[in-house]
């Protein structure tokens, strides 16, 4: 992969991330407990066990705001750029 994200209890790390478009995006659930990686109409991994990954290519450029619907306090941003 090109870059990583992971989230854990604490949140997502890094909270704000720049890609390329095209670039390969690994995430990666690094808690004790069940978490996801969702944006809105853009990806979403669904429920994450602890120690599953999911890969994730972008390819629109913007900024994307996404959240884990396991603890929706928990915000970060990814913004791709050509």
């Amino acid at each position: 992969p090109d870059h990583t994200i992971t989230v854990d209890e604490r949140g997502f790390t890094p909270r704000a991330l720049r890609v390329r478009s095209g670039d390969v995006v690994l995430l990666v659930n690094r808690g004790t407990g069940l978490h996801s990686f969702t944006a809105d109409e853009r990806f979403d991994t669904g429920r994450l066990h602890p120690g599953d990954e999911a890969t994730l290519v972008l390819t629109e450029p913007g900024e994307i705001d996404y959240r884990d619907l396991e603890a929706p306090e928990h915000r970060a941003t990814v913004t791709v750029v050509r």
